[in-house]
């Protein structure tokens, strides 16, 4: 799809005409919609400038207008000649089909590129599924910014969320342990056949659990209430997620990203050093480790510096992390 029709698709995508787009560009009278068709028919070919301009309009990144001229089979050939320069791109022969594939410098586990392709699959499978709500999310998104909000994607990498999430819950882990071993030393663990199955099977109950706890906590703050929550399961982790689709207050979104670490991992934390139960206290810490993502992302959020009061949080609908809309303050 060469840059005119990508013009035309977000134009059309956002409900603007050529005269309005061209408008907006600083085109006046007739020439607005003349030369707004001239490139949609690429007739004429606009400048980087301009293309910045419609970027900004459409609420797109730039490039998502220049991609590689792909409307001919030959262009879609020396596309993947140039890939193949560039990043290693390779076709292999499996099953008797052509496969393309990157080279695993490229590709590796853990890298940049390989968590994008990874969030596309993610985005791809959702698709798939039907349980994406991709568009309703970019319009939302488009409605934000001509409100005069700014769009700050605040996104988790796979790699990041495993590291760096379980290091922050470390510290909590550590305390509660200390605890709870000075107050209930440990002499001897006697384990059962039965132990470790029961102890799994809580596990992934409280997995459940988790998520709905979030849905819960964040539906006290939304219009429609549990209307406002979506639920579901990512197959290829076959791990249940929970998002809010509307936009909350800073407060209000790290009260439900944290609530059930509270519930499930800090409150049984401290009613197993009361009642010197192990297994509880187990259950407790494991659950305090498995909200190492949630708390990689409180962080982002309390990081993020507010340009105004009315700054609004919300998750983001198809990839790990969270989106913030600013509106800077107006000064006289």
């Amino acid at each position: 799809m060469a840059i005119g029709q990508r013009i035309k698709y977000f134009r059309n995508r956002i409900g603007m005409t050529q005269k309005q787009l061209g408008e907006q560009l600083g085109f006046m009278g007739k020439t607005s919609d003349v030369r707004m068709a001239q490139y949609e028919s690429e007739a004429r070919v606009p400048k980087i400038d301009l293309v910045k301009q419609m970027s900004q309009i459409f609420g797109v990144n730039t490039h998502a207008l220049t991609v590689p001229d792909i409307d001919t089979h030959i262009g879609l050939m020396h596309t993947l000649f140039a890939l193949e320069d560039m990043y290693g791109l390779k076709v292999k022969n499996v099953d008797g089909q052509p496969h393309l594939c990157l080279d695993s410098s490229i590709s590796a586990p853990g890298s940049s590129v390989d968590e994008m392709l990874r969030a596309w699959m993610e985005q791809a499978a959702k698709l798939e599924n039907g349980e994406l709500s991709k568009e309703e999310f970019d319009e939302f998104c488009i409605q934000m910014e001509n409100q005069g909000y700014s769009r700050h994607n605040l996104m988790i990498g796979i790699t990041a969320a495993n590291t760096l999430g379980i290091l922050l819950t470390v510290p909590f882990a550590a305390i509660f342990a200390w605890i709870y071993l000075t107050v209930n030393p440990v002499n001897g663990i006697n384990f059962t056949v039965a132990g470790p199955l029961l102890f799994l099977l809580v596990f992934f109950a409280l997995i459940v659990l988790h998520e709905l706890i979030h849905g819960i906590t964040w539906s006290l703050f939304t219009e429609n209430r549990m209307k406002d929550i979506e639920f579901g399961v990512m197959w290829k982790y076959l791990t249940p997620y929970c998002t809010c689709r509307k936009s909350l207050k800073r407060g209000q979104y790290i009260t439900g990203t944290l609530m059930p670490t509270i519930v499930l991992g800090f409150i049984p934390a401290i009613a197993s050093i009361i009642s010197g139960s192990l297994f509880v206290f187990a259950v407790a810490e494991l659950m305090i480790m498995s909200g190492g993502g949630d708390f990689l992302i409180i962080a982002k959020a309390l990081m993020y510096r507010r340009q105004s009061r009315d700054t609004l949080f919300r998750d983001h609908p198809y990839e790990a992390g969270l989106v913030v809309f600013d509106k800077a303050e107006e000064t006289n």
